[in-house]
């Protein structure tokens, strides 16, 4: 299959996707990024709130620390984060800095390995991004 370059060929090929598995060592995936980011992502990001689609996302803990806006646009993303993590068609992971023990590192590089199981959901990885978030300040 050829390398897609068209814009709307890649937000077609995301609409048709059912089941999305995301891992980012460094930054919130395009997905869940807010209003502030680029304009392309932003129509990336539109999917996660259509129907038939599901969503497991896995980011680092440091993914939500680094500082890749000024503070307004940082909360107002990673409030976002939040937003999304609830969405019934969304599964959120975070993975705590301190994780005690670790099976796999962080990659640049996609690998399909289970990480969901060192992550923290729910109320555990919203306090995580609530404290992303005070970090700021």
């Amino acid at each position: 299959m050829g390398r897609r370059t068209d814009p709307g060929s890649a937000v077609q090929f995301l609409r048709e996707t059912r089941l999305f598995r995301v891992y980012s060592s460094s930054l919130v995936p395009g997905l869940l990024q807010s209003k502030q980011a680029a304009r392309a992502r932003v129509t990336r990001s539109g999917v996660v709130h259509e129907q038939g689609h599901r969503f497991v996302l896995v980011v680092e803990e440091c993914a939500l620390c680094y500082r890749v806006a000024d503070e307004d646009s940082m909360a107002a993303q990673l409030g976002y984060l939040l937003a999304a993590g609830a969405l019934p068609q969304v599964s959120l992971g975070v993975i705590p800095s301190a994780v005690r023990v670790r099976t796999q590192w962080p990659r640049e590089t996609f690998h399909v390995y289970e990480l969901r199981g060192m992550a923290v959901y729910g109320a555990e990885a919203r306090g995580l991004i609530l404290r992303a978030i005070e970090a700021l300040r």
